[in-house]
């Protein structure tokens, strides 16, 4: 073999190894791979409805809120401890860090006012409260792109004198404004916030026009309101926002889900399997690339996943749980939860959380991430042995010389 012959092959190799270490692991099809009664209320709360749940990223901390307390649970040893002062929550945040989750808890019941509590994940104490008129039982948080504000999604008034409002919570100072030119009539469903535009989008029906289906759409830069017409068939429910991509789901004679653009037109579809015909909601991927929707066909949960470049079902998940509730994603560690308030064969209310696992949401190149290192070590060391060919060659040649 030539010289040149042999540092090509070498440069080969070496390149070669290079983009096997550099690709990214393989996509995980996602399977249930546990059953997890979270610890929390005592057995005579067993009865308890349960509300919202919070993951830190790595999965390793769950808050989970019920109908009577909040409660923060350290996975790995699945211990609980009661969040003192809360009566119990409606919906939960924590921030990126998972420093201080965020606490939105009602008065009373179908209240025009409610209370949001910062919760330190450390002390697991209440530091700091705000009285905020949209924390109630329809009520939605997101933070600013910058961290600064919360923004708590709800409602303002009494029934049927609802308002959709947005309520901005300054971090820092304490300040609360409230916002409340939306769609009268109705408590709105999941919104979705693109914290690149800084647009907040949120289903709802103007009772006052006819149950006339939209999106409110509210901008956290100018604090202002705005209308997006839905003209499309059925009726708006719930929404997410990854990545550029606006995807909802959409109760129709055959359920579907749609990415949407920014006129309110639907780009793509696909319509919901059966088994998930009740959808309760949708849940986008950090990267935009999958949908988990959940629902039931009439009896126990079920949830689908949809690949979303190509608008089509890629698995449906069969679960023994009823009483669907959230899903939440830990992108770090690639998990899936899903949350029910029953499970099969079980006449009682604790909770149960099911996920699947690990990487769920990274895109699939064909290689897993183990593969993909024995691949790079295989070409590193078939490079090394080429070189070493190349050397002994030469050093026989000097010889003959």
């Amino acid at each position: 073999m030539k010289k040149k012959s042999l540092i090509g092959l070498g440069a080969l190799v070496a390149s070669a190894a290079v983009l096997a270490s550099a690709l990214p692991a393989q996509a995980f099809t996602p399977t249930l791979s546990e059953v997890r009664y979270l610890a929390g209320p005592p057995e005579a709360d067993w009865d308890d409805s349960w509300n919202d749940l919070a993951l830190t990223s790595d999965a390793a901390t769950a808050v989970w809120s019920t109908s009577s307390a909040t409660f923060i649970v350290d996975v790995a040893s699945n211990t609980a401890t009661t969040i003192t002062g809360s009566e119990g929550g409606n919906s939960l945040i924590l921030d990126p860090t998972g420093t201080y989750a965020y606490l939105a808890e009602e008065t009373g019941v179908m209240s025009d006012t409610g209370t949001i509590f910062k919760v330190d994940m450390a002390t697991k104490a209440i530091v700091a409260t705000w009285l905020v008129d949209t924390a109630n039982s329809s009520s939605h948080m997101f933070f600013s792109a910058d961290g600064s504000s919360l923004f708590v999604l709800g409602a303002t008034g009494s029934w049927p004198n609802t308002e959709v409002a947005v309520a901005k919570v300054n971090l820092s100072s304490g300040v609360v404004t409230t916002y409340e030119e939306g769609n009268s009539g109705f408590y709105p469903s999941q919104p979705a916030y693109d914290t690149a535009s800084g647009l907040i989008y949120i289903p709802t029906s103007d009772t006052a026009t006819g149950n006339a289906w939209s999106w409110n759409v509210f901008d956290t830069a100018s604090n202002t309101f705005s209308d997006l017409a839905w003209t499309d068939s059925g009726e708006l429910s719930y929404c997410d926002f990854q990545s550029g991509v606006l995807a909802c789901l959409v109760d129709d004679t055959v359920d579907y889900v749609a990415t949407i653009d920014a006129t309110g037109g639907v780009v793509s579809s696909a319509n919901v399997d059966t088994a998930v015909s009740d959808a309760d909601s949708v849940t986008l991927t950090p990267d935009g690339t999958q949908a988990y929707v959940y629902g039931d066909d009439g009896g126990f949960n079920n949830a689908e996943l949809i690949d979303m470049t190509t608008m089509s079902s890629v698995l449906v998940l069969n679960m023994s749980t009823d009483y669907q509730n959230v899903v939440k994603v830990a992108p770090d560690a690639g998990q899936i939860w899903f949350t029910a308030d029953y499970v099969r064969d079980y006449d009682g209310g604790y909770q149960v959380v099911q996920f699947a696992e690990p990487k769920a949401t990274l895109p699939d190149t064909g290689l897993d991430s183990t593969a993909t290192a024995v691949t790079a070590v295989s070409l590193g060391a078939a490079g090394v042995l080429l070189l070493g060919l190349y050397r002994a060659r030469r050093r026989a040649a000097t010889s003959a010389k």
